[in-house]
């Protein structure tokens, strides 16, 4: 127990380290791009990684989400033997979930900060998809969600939990500035290092990004 609460700690105060550092790069990079995120979806039992290669049931248990993201810099500039198109961004969100699912119908608001990795694809290509994300950090509920017990492998719940994120920005005819993203928005206990959880909950969703 005693090295579980250490692993936890230590974790904590190395992202939350990352964080303010990353944030020093955000607040004096005037030139980098930001995008204003609006999305929405529901709540599915399958496993993350089964969304991306099986049809994922959705159920009664909807999210509405809204996030601002930051580039930070180009990882090419960093690193020369990184993928030329590969950026580094930070993201905060804030998601309002809600619906009744198995007896549980409170709502309570999600708060997340993450660092996202993007790759951009080129723009002059006939490609539909203009960008793919994976971001990783941190989410807190404002409530105990007693929903996450029935679908968390061991019947645990916390709080605080790690965030996973897979977004796919598409290209939106016509409108240079404007993207159709789909959007995994994952919490989970990274094997019990969070409070003992093994296990998540998913969302899938779908919205816009607006680039600025």
């Amino acid at each position: 127990m005693e090295n579980r609460i250490l692993k936890t700690i230590f974790v904590l105060v190395g992202i939350s380290v990352c964080n303010l550092v990353l944030m020093h790069n955000v607040l004096h990079a005037t030139d980098k791009d930001w995008s204003f995120n609006l999305f929405y979806g529901q709540l599915t039992q399958s496993h993350f990684e089964e969304i991306f290669y099986s049809a994922s049931e959705l159920e009664e248990r909807q999210i509405l989400g809204v996030s601002i993201r930051k580039e930070l810099f180009h990882l090419n500039d960093k690193f020369n033997f990184v993928p030329k198109d590969l950026y580094l961004d930070w993201e905060a969100v804030l998601a309002h979930k809600w619906g009744d699912w198995k007896g549980d119908d409170r709502q309570y608001q999600d708060v997340v900060a993450s660092i996202n990795l993007r790759y951009e694809f080129d723009r002059d290509q006939w490609f539909p998809i203009k960008n793919f994300s994976f971001g990783n950090g941190l989410s807190y509920l404002t409530e105990d969600a007693e929903y996450e017990k029935k679908v968390i492998l061991n019947n645990k719940k916390s709080r605080l939990l790690n965030y996973m994120m897979v977004d796919l920005g598409f290209r939106v005819p016509f409108v240079r500035h404007w993207e159709w993203l789909l959007r995994v928005h994952h919490r989970s206990g990274v094997y019990g290092l969070f409070n003992g959880v093994k296990g998540g909950s998913n969302y899938i969703t779908s919205g816009l990004r607006y680039r600025f």
